[in-house]
């Protein structure tokens, strides 16, 4: 495997449960390496459209979701840059208050306006129409050596770190304070009322990370130990090398949704390499 390079693993897959019925996919998944003046820095995000009578335009609202994550993204990343070019010994503080306190907000408000705009729709109310695009988020974006990670509803952000020489694997967002629900939901969601507040966020520096794994509820919901697996594949994408890995990853979830709970599964595969201004 070529380590001298950041590289992206990324795949979305329709569920067995979905396949059967002739359903759609929910899930969209979403990687970009960008650049901004002179800045190289990346972008990744899942989706999981909650699917089902209640949500039946939530394959379109995942899609949007992405949509609306990486524009925030390249919105927020003019301030990062514009701050750490400014106070280059403290930016990552002051970045990290805008990514709490306004993010959560600007991306909740971008995918409320793409919804309203593909719905079109003024003989209902505006809240319901909202309601049938439901669907979680999670994004990462990384500049600087920092991992600037978020989300609303129940995705999952992995880390593997090398430290005294073992290998961990860490939930970002072990716990899920934010996800009450009152739309009969187990998972908050874009569509929640004030679902702003239900942004959470983490800043991880990634001296000691080896990967970095985005990924929706059906790959967790389909495993009894989902940091084991996330290490075994950690492992053999080592052993493998990256091209043959990556070829056989799709195929790998699809059979995990179906020997698991059969839902779509989508994910995001980040392996950093530390860099700056290219």
């Amino acid at each position: 495997m070529d380590n001298k390079k950041s590289r992206f693993i990324c795949t979305s897959i329709k569920g067995a449960n979905h396949a059967d019925k002739g359903l759609p996919c929910q899930d969209a998944a979403a990687t970009a390496t960008l650049y901004h003046k002179g800045y190289k820095f990346f972008f990744m995000a899942v989706a999981d459209g909650h699917g089902g009578d209640a949500y039946t335009r939530s394959d379109v609202g995942s899609f949007l979701a992405l949509q609306a994550a990486s524009e925030s993204v390249n919105r927020f990343i003019i301030f990062v840059i514009d701050t750490f070019e400014k106070f280059p010994n403290n930016w990552i503080e002051m970045v990290k208050d805008d990514f709490q306190g306004r993010f959560g907000k600007m991306l909740v408000n971008n995918w409320v306006r793409m919804v309203e705009a593909h719905a079109n729709d003024t003989e209902n109310n505006p809240d319901d129409v909202i309601k049938l695009y439901g669907t979680t988020i999670s994004i990462g974006l990384v500049f600087n050596n920092c991992f600037f990670s978020g989300k609303i509803g129940d995705g999952s952000i992995y880390s593997i770190s090398y430290q005294d020489k073992k290998f961990l694997v860490n939930n970002l967002f072990e716990t899920d304070d934010k996800n009450s629900e009152n739309l009969g939901l187990a998972t908050a969601s874009l569509c929640s009322r004030d679902a702003y507040k239900k942004w959470q966020m983490q800043v991880l520096f990634l001296e000691d990370i080896k990967m970095l794994f985005l990924v929706t509820d059906g790959f967790t919901d389909s495993l009894k130990d989902p940091k084991k697996e996330i290490l075994n594949y950690y492992f053999n994408l080592i052993k493998k090398g990256f091209t043959n890995f990556e070829f056989t990853i799709a195929q790998e979830i699809k059979q995990l949704s179906q020997k698991g709970v059969g839902d779509d599964i989508s994910l995001v595969i980040f392996l950093p390499n530390l860099q700056g201004k290219v």
